[in-house]
């Protein structure tokens, strides 16, 4: 249920005014940290953008362009005599599968330039010369939900080492290099062999993100669907809205403005839909494998928020910016789309504000039909299994393009 503190932040965040709202009724948010990206009016903080060293790309969660925070102790330093807030902003890069399954290639004795791994060595030195935290919690989330400690446990070790190397090796201040992978630290196992049981079970802090991830692959795989239909703009709306109002039962207003603005043929949503686009030759089976990497990318999204959310303190002057460690533009693409321009982060949950928002992308209408029936979804949203309706969506999948 939506409780009277989360409506006043979502029409915060809204404001034209927000740096002033916040500042003159910042007693009432005294758990909540805004932080606004890029804003015209504001270039107080410093200059963080995307760093590419083909193939991988170091990215943030939004654009990181003057990044400028707000809660109760920055506040209370703008109010003192000091001329602006000692803000301290750690950057954390999370490193997701296919980086690790780089690093697992490197344990394995399987160097290769061929392959990109100079590249990636050379990222990886970027990290440490540039002062970045680093973590592996996307891997291990993904690897959970996969259930790949099952399935290819050995993989999943290596992959793991592979982190710890690197990580212990940039808390020591070394380079990294191929040859820290043949002499490996007791350090470094002992680093991964925690890692490892971590990808049994889904990090506590996290449990309510997990199925998350189901949501938003229905809500893909449901999109790709209708768009390979003959049905008009107006038609696959109504169409996706009656979905989330009587299966899935649970409305998320990033993806459903992101699907939405697919219908509507928006450019940069295109790239991001563009592999599974009406002119793409697919197999059923390249398009699900297609929508789940789709629904990776916008899941990442959602955790990263959702860790900003929990390593923030609204009454401290130290800030965690996220970024992704990748070798797939799929990401950069889909956060290129909308933009997130401001975040509110508020008892461990993250809410967005994009350039594009429900609001903006659908008609009253539309808005209605979904806020008509909230109390609905929220009364029986627990009873859909979501696995399984992915299935059912699956089996669609599979007749459709057969």
């Amino acid at each position: 249920m939506i409780d009277s503190q989360t409506i006043e932040i979502q029409e915060l965040l809204r404001s034209f005014n927000c740096v002033e709202r916040f500042i003159e009724k910042h007693r009432g948010f005294t758990n909540c940290t805004i932080v606004l990206f890029n804003e015209s009016s504001i270039e107080l903080g410093p200059l963080f953008e995307q760093v590419v060293i083909a193939p991988y790309y170091l990215s943030g969660l939004a654009e990181y362009r003057h990044p400028f925070f707000l809660n109760s102790a920055t506040v209370q330093m703008m109010r003192s005599n000091e001329k602006a807030a000692p803000v301290v902003i750690r950057r954390r890069a999370c490193f997701d599968s296919n980086i690790c399954g780089c690093l697992q290639r490197l344990v394995t004795g399987k160097f290769s330039s061929d392959k990109g791994d100079e590249s990636l060595i050379e990222i990886l030195n970027y990290l440490g010369s540039s002062g970045f935290d680093t973590t592996p919690l996307l891997y291990i989330a993904e690897a959970s939900i996969n259930n790949s400690i099952n399935s290819n446990s050995r993989k999943v070790y290596d992959s793991l080492l592979g982190y710890s190397i690197i990580h212990y090796a940039l808390e020591e201040g070394k380079t990294i290099e191929p040859g820290l992978f043949q002499n490996i630290d007791k350090n470094c196992k002992k680093i991964a062999r925690s890692f490892y049981q971590d990808t049994r079970r889904f990090p506590e802090n996290m449990q309510s993100a997990m199925p998350r991830f189901w949501l938003i692959k229905n809500m893909i795989a449901k999109a790709v669907l209708l768009e390979h239909t003959k049905e008009n703009f107006k038609e696959k709306t109504e169409a996706f809205i009656e979905f989330i109002n009587s299966e899935l039962l649970i409305c998320l207003p990033y993806e459903t403005s992101l699907c939405i603005q697919f219908f509507k043929g928006n450019q940069q949503v295109q790239k991001f839909f563009g592999k599974v686009n009406k002119s793409a030759i697919r197999t059923a089976s390249k398009t699900i494998e297609t929508v789940r990497s789709m629904a990776w990318d916008l899941y990442h999204l959602r955790l990263l928020s959702t860790w900003m959310a929990q390593d923030c303190n609204s009454r401290n002057l130290e800030f965690v910016l996220p970024f992704i460690l990748s070798a797939d533009d799929g990401l950069w693409r889909v956060i290129s789309a909308n933009p997130i321009k401001r975040i509110a982060l508020d008892r461990g949950e993250a809410y967005l504000l994009n350039e594009y928002n429900l609001e903006d992308v659908c008609s009253k209408n539309y808005l209605d039909k979904l806020t008509g029936l909230f109390e609905f979804r929220n009364t029986f949203a627990s009873y859909i299994d979501q696995r399984r309706l992915g299935e059912k969506l699956e089996q669609e999948i599979n007749r459709t393009f057969s």
